[in-house]
């Protein structure tokens, strides 16, 4: 399902695997720093209520724009409005992987989740998909307190 799109950034929520996934289009190729993040906080503002347990971020129509302080932003402001109680993986793929220096792990909301960064699309979908709680289809969310799915 599709929780956000712009020209600039489409945000796909995929409800059996409860995972968040944020695509940054070609035209962001075009944008700066500032719009990034201008971007990124408008799909906060009018996302629905949809929060899961590993999110997807493909920057690699926005590689140019991660500065150092891109990351650190991300873990303060955003991830703990996406991420639910149980936050499991937080993949990330780029052009040249190589080049930028994340951490390991973070904490979310409370819990510690590992960060990995890839350059091949399917490795990054197998490692966030890898062990994930998964929800029965037509189910709700099966005892979860704080499930990723409540409206």
């Amino acid at each position: 399902m599709i929780l956000y799109h712009s020209k600039f950034l489409r945000v796909n929520y995929l409800e059996l695997q409860y995972l968040m996934h944020f695509f940054w289009s070609e035209y962001a190729l075009h944008m700066d720093a500032e719009g990034m993040y201008y971007e990124t906080v408008r799909f906060m503002k009018n996302r629905i209520k949809r929060r899961a347990d590993q999110v997807y971020l493909d920057w690699r129509n926005v590689e140019n724009l991660i500065a150092p302080e891109t990351f650190p932003w991300y873990v303060r402001h955003i991830f703990p409005g996406i991420f639910s109680a149980q936050p499991y993986r937080l993949g990330i793929l780029l052009n040249r992987p190589e080049v930028f220096d994340f951490p390991e792990k973070v904490t979310i909301n409370g819990k510690t989740v590992p960060v990995r960064v890839f350059s091949d699309a399917g490795l990054l979908t197998a490692w966030l998909t890898d062990g994930a709680v998964r929800k029965k289809p037509g189910g709700y969310d099966h005892g979860r307190s704080k499930g990723s799915c409540g409206i």
